[in-house]
C-alpha cells in the first residue's frame, strides 16, 4: 500500500456564466467587436473553461444544464417586457441610445473608425424602423436624443 496514485486525475474548472467569461475579456473593449456581435445572427464563443453558442433568441454552454443570464446577443440593449407600453419609435430610440453610450466607452485603434463601425448598425437601424439617421441620431425622435447630461 502506497500513498502514489496509480490512475490518471483530471482537474477541471468550475464553468462559468458567459458574462463573467466572455463578456468582461479585454476583447469585448475593442469597439468593432460590439459591432460583430449585433450584426451577426449567430455567434460561437469560446471562454476559458467551456464554450458558448448565440443567437439572438438564447445562449447555449457547452456544459448542459447550464442557464446563462443572457439571453440572446445584444440582449442587455433591449428594454424586456416591462416596457410593453412604448411604442415601437419609443422602444428603437432607448435601444439606439444605451448602444451609443456603449461605443462611446469602447477603444478604436483609429479614432476615425468609430463612425465605419456603427455605420454598420445605422444601415440595420434604418431597415429595422424606416426612419432617417443625422449623424447618429434618428430624425423621429431627434429632440429626445440631443438632450444630455452628465453622471456624477
Amino acid at each position: 500500500m502506497t500513498d502514489e496514485p496509480d490512475g490518471i486525475f483530471v482537474v477541471s474548472l468550475p464553468p462559468q456564466g458567459l458574462n463573467s467569461e466572455v463578456s468582461k475579456s479585454i476583447l469585448y473593449t475593442r469597439g468593432w467587436v460590439l459591432q460583430e456581435r449585433l450584426l451577426s445572427h449567430r455567434y460561437l464563443y469560446f471562454g476559458k473553461t467551456q464554450w458558448f453558442w448565440q443567437c439572438r433568441q438564447s445562449t447555449v454552454a457547452e456544459f448542459s444544464g447550464f442557464e446563462d443570464q443572457e439571453t440572446g446577443t445584444g440582449a442587455a440593449f433591449y428594454d424586456g417586457d416591462e416596457y410593453d407600453y412604448l411604442d415601437d419609435c419609443t422602444k428603437f430610440i432607448r435601444k439606439w441610445m444605451r448602444i451609443v453610450e456603449a461605443y462611446s466607452r469602447l477603444d478604436f485603434t483609429v479614432q476615425s473608425d468609430w463612425f465605419l463601425a456603427i455605420q454598420g448598425l445605422v444601415n440595420e437601424g434604418k431597415a429595422e424602423s424606416g426612419d432617417e439617421n443625422y449623424y447618429g441620431m434618428w430624425s423621429t425622435m431627434l429632440y429626445v436624443q440631443l438632450f444630455w447630461w452628465i453622471d456624477w
